[in-house]
């Protein structure tokens, strides 16, 4: 069986038609790939973004935070106040014992004059 000129032509119009097709689909295919693969860039790129601000906020606040070092010096100063605090506890005790004696020695003794 051969083909007529007719059919040749058809069957080429329809081949050709299949290849023009085809390589559209292909070509939107890698067209919309690219698409997704840029926008992946974009969502990538913001988040990276925002992570660094982040990043810098967290750097920020670390630097100003407190450190052992800090702590150390904090815990001296307490327990020198400590120190401070007692003996002035303890001078106050003894100026209490002090007025209470004069209390009780010029309420034995005699008026006189005061």
């Amino acid at each position: 069986m051969t083909m007529t000129p007719y059919e040749i032509i058809v069957t080429s119009i329809a081949t050709v038609n299949l290849v023009l097709t085809l390589s559209v689909m292909v070509g939107n295919r890698r067209k919309a790939g690219d698409q997704r693969v840029a926008e992946l860039e974009k969502a990538t790129a913001a988040a990276l973004k925002r992570l660094e601000n982040r990043l810098a906020r967290v750097e920020a606040i670390t630097e100003r935070a407190l450190t052992h070092d800090d702590l150390e010096k904090t815990n001296a100063r307490i327990d020198e106040l400590a120190r401070v605090l007692h003996h002035l506890a303890g001078t106050v005790e003894q100026v209490n014992n002090s007025q209470r004696a004069i209390l009780n020695k010029m309420m034995r003794t005699p008026n006189t004059g005061f």
